[in-house]
């Protein structure tokens, strides 16, 4: 049998030298920073970035420590009671899910800000909404 001249990946692996990954931090531009700020203004955010607040309402638990304001009068996203019904069950893991869906949401947008703005912008696809021109204004 007649060995082939080509390489098989295998043999090329060897001969390389290891991978190596470069983490190059930059500062945001000004175009950036002004998104990021708009950003932190949004409802959702905000809701967010206070949920673990003592609420301003004062109400307090059994043992008299004050109700965080996203468990409590004020934040109705991310009320969590105890289930007494399959309904209050149901009622909790759609008010849990989206939760979840608004962290993962503002956890991208955040995260296309810092990237580029380019990422941001529409998509082709429809079913994509507009995301960029909508933080600038």
């Amino acid at each position: 049998m007649v060995p082939s001249a080509c390489s098989t990946k295998d043999d090329v692996k060897l001969q390389l030298p290891p991978k190596t990954d470069n983490v190059v931090l930059c500062p945001l531009t000004s175009l950036q920073q002004r998104v990021y700020r708009r950003l932190l203004t949004l409802e959702d955010v905000q809701i967010m970035l206070t949920a673990d607040d003592p609420c301003p309402c004062g109400a307090r638990d059994p043992q008299g420590l004050p109700y965080r304001r996203g468990s409590c009068c004020e934040q109705e996203w991310t009320k969590v009671r105890k289930p007494t019904v399959v309904r209050d069950l149901r009622l909790n893991l759609t008010r849990a899910l989206h939760r979840v869906q608004l962290i993962f949401k503002y956890i991208s947008l955040f995260q296309g800000v810092s990237n580029h703005l380019a990422l941001m912008y529409p998509s082709a696809r429809p079913s994509v909404p507009p995301r960029l021109p909508a933080l600038l204004d």
